[in-house]
């Protein structure tokens, strides 16, 4: 377990990397994230399906300007880490991953707290550019820069190998505890979160372009909730 957890947390390292630091290739949406995830650890499907609940609530609150929205992408790596951890030898569980799923947005909003603690450390080696500028020392820059993603890299790596074991132990000790009717429930939930996603992100589209990709998730989601 514990070399899956490292391996999750160096990848998913590298994937956050993509948000706002660097590349910036959309690796790092969740629909992404978490089928590369799942693809790890030999679970393809639950990282499908946890990837593309996550992308359907967050699509409409991308990190923009000085906005800090909650960390989807690391929410939806952890939760998908978590459910295959959990129940390494079973198959795709609509229950199961929704339980998952409804760790999603406290773990998102936790990473937003560590995305600000690494913006800070970035504001420091920012004005220890500017003095090592004025000081006729440019060549320091690129080490700044260097040292700023390898703290955000640190940060994040670190947060999701002590939450996905968090995750993956709570999902384990929870479900055989939870009563019938709320494993009925939470398999009728795997299909209302798309349509939950739809109103939520729906009035922020604009264009043929981003309509086109929700249609795409959307799809996706609704297939991977039919029986």
């Amino acid at each position: 377990m514990w070399c899956d957890l490292i391996m999750i947390s160096l990848v998913g390292g590298l994937l956050a990397l993509d948000r706002t630091a660097a590349f910036q290739v959309m690796i790092s949406r969740p629909i992404v994230a978490g089928p590369i995830i799942g693809l790890l650890l030999g679970r393809l499907e639950v990282g499908l399906a946890m990837g593309a609940l996550t992308e359907l609530i967050y699509l409409g609150r991308p990190p923009l300007g000085g906005y800090l929205p909650p960390n989807d992408t690391l929410a939806a790596v952890i939760a998908a880490g978590a459910v295959i951890l959990a129940w390494p030898e079973i198959e795709l569980d609509r229950a199961r991953v929704t339980l998952g799923f409804l760790l999603v947005p406290p773990l998102a909003r936790m990473a937003s707290v560590v995305d600000n603690q690494a913006r800070r450390a970035n504001g420091f080696l920012a004005g220890k550019a500017w003095t090592s500028v004025s000081q006729g020392q440019s060549w320091l820059i690129p080490y700044l820069n260097l040292t700023g993603l390898a703290i955000y890299f640190g940060l994040v790596s670190l947060y999701l190998l002590v939450m996905t074991w968090w995750a993956a132990r709570l999902l384990a000790f929870l479900h055989p505890r939870l009563p019938a009717f709320s494993l009925s429930a939470l398999k009728t939930m795997y299909v209302i979160i798309p349509l939950i996603g739809v109103a939520a992100i729906l009035g922020a589209l604009h264009g043929r372009k981003n309509m086109l990709i929700f249609l795409l998730v959307a799809l996706m989601a609704l297939a991977l909730s039919l029986p």
